[in-house]
């Protein structure tokens, strides 16, 4: 019988753990997660979260077109602070209340963190717009696929205004008593 010790089993052992760790993903997050606007017009971020190099990200999200309308999507940080060339194309034949996003960085990957994108929201009606992704493909500077995450259950709350009225001193002394 033969015995083999710790030394010659080590390398087997390390192949083994570094295979079972899992890999740390990119997450895409909306920021804020719920917003409730008093004003008609507002914006949300997506932050782009991770500890890769990204290139490029395609995403799909959808939203109620009843309570909200889409205005505008910015480019946020992660492109216009890159200093890289890069594309940012929103389809438009996508159907009202679906969001479309292909990005990419052109010529390199940049360091994942900061605001991906700005979107300009506009509130039609009190009510609430959930925020659903639908696909999400994150990318490398080689083209390969990254791990990807994104948020769940975030969602646009548009509350109705409560009205301002002005008080006087004997108004509040009753509410005292």
């Amino acid at each position: 019988m033969r015995y083999f010790g710790v030394g010659k089993c080590l390398p087997f052992l390390l192949v083994f753990i570094l295979a079972a760790t899992p890999v740390a993903a990119q997450t895409l997050v909306f920021d804020p997660g719920v917003t409730a606007p008093l004003v008609e017009d507002f914006t949300v971020d997506l932050a782009l979260i991770g500890p890769a190099m990204v290139m490029g990200v395609d995403l799909a999200f959808t939203y109620d077109p009843a309570v909200v309308r889409l205005d505008a999507v910015t480019e946020g940080t992660f492109f216009t602070g890159s200093g890289l060339d890069y594309e940012f194309w929103l389809d438009p034949y996508v159907p009202v209340g679906t969001v479309h996003l292909s990005t990419a960085q052109l010529g390199a990957a940049a360091p994942a963190g900061g605001t991906f994108a700005t979107f300009h929201f506009h509130a039609l009606t009190v009510g609430i717009s959930p925020l659903d992704f639908l696909s999400l493909t994150v990318r490398d500077g080689v083209n390969q696929d990254l791990p990807a995450e994104h948020s769940t259950g975030d969602r646009i709350v548009i509350d109705e205004a409560v009205p301002a009225r002005s008080l006087s001193f004997g108004d509040l002394k009753a509410l005292w008593r």
